[in-house]
């Protein structure tokens, strides 16, 4: 009888440990198919993410290829000293992109023109955000117009005015 007693107890804490040790697995199994599932889900998140930065960044890069069209409709002219004789550097555009652009010099003292250094098509213009790219027929590279808020000033510093 007590090897029955024995033998009974023996698979008791058999059994109880058995569960016991299939019930840990069980749990480790879920915590770790949900840590598993959240990774998943965090890298399924992480594209948007990623798409969401680059069409973000896209369309600001998109903006600011634009921005040129802010200062289109309108003729713009900066005037430096050039051998103590004023020179005007004039340019306007529309829309589409297309326009003038004109150097010329007046008599000192007068708007009387004396002499039209360069009238050329403006036949595109760009933006980065910093700068105004006039691409101007005959010349290899564009024209740059630094823009500063609402202002856009020449290579040398010299703002331009809207000339009406």
């Amino acid at each position: 009888m007590n090897k029955r007693i024995i033998l009974a107890t023996i698979a008791f804490a058999i059994i109880t440990m058995t569960i016991i040790i299939i019930d840990y697995n069980v749990r480790n199994s879920k915590k770790a198919n949900a840590s598993n599932t959240v990774a998943r889900v965090e890298r399924l998140e992480l594209p948007k993410e990623d798409s969401q930065r680059k069409n973000e960044r896209e369309q600001y890069q998109r903006e600011l290829g634009n921005e040129w069209k802010k200062f289109a409709g309108r003729r713009y002219k900066a005037t430096t000293l050039v051998a103590n004789f004023p020179q005007h550097t004039a340019f306007s555009f529309d829309n589409s992109g297309y326009g003038k652009f004109l150097v010329f010099s007046t008599y000192p003292g007068t708007d009387v023109v004396e002499d039209l250094l360069i009238k050329a098509d403006i036949y595109e213009v760009t933006s980065d955000g910093d700068y105004l790219y006039l691409y101007i027929d005959g010349l290899r590279s564009p024209a740059k117009v630094e823009i500063s808020g609402n202002s856009l000033y020449t290579m040398e510093g010299k703002k331009y005015y809207i000339w009406d």
